[in-house]
């Protein structure tokens, strides 16, 4: 699935990215450090239709003292 895929991809950058909820609240910035994903609900052709996915992430916090470039 393309989300998984993305999201994957985001993981093997290793760069924070910037998480936003369904409200568009965002809650900063993380790293995508573990990305798991399980297929349920597969029908007769074998096609999921339900893909559960779980993301462990670490917080980025920028150095107080670091430089912004």
């Amino acid at each position: 699935m393309i989300e998984a895929d993305t999201l994957r991809a985001k993981k093997n950058e290793g760069k924070a990215v910037m998480i936003t909820d369904g409200q568009g609240k965002s809650w900063g910035q993380w790293v995508i450090k573990g990305i798991s994903t399980q297929y349920t609900e597969v029908i007769d052709n074998g096609v999921a239709q339900v893909l559960k996915i779980k993301i462990s992430l670490l917080e980025y916090r920028q150095d107080a003292n670091a430089s912004a470039i």
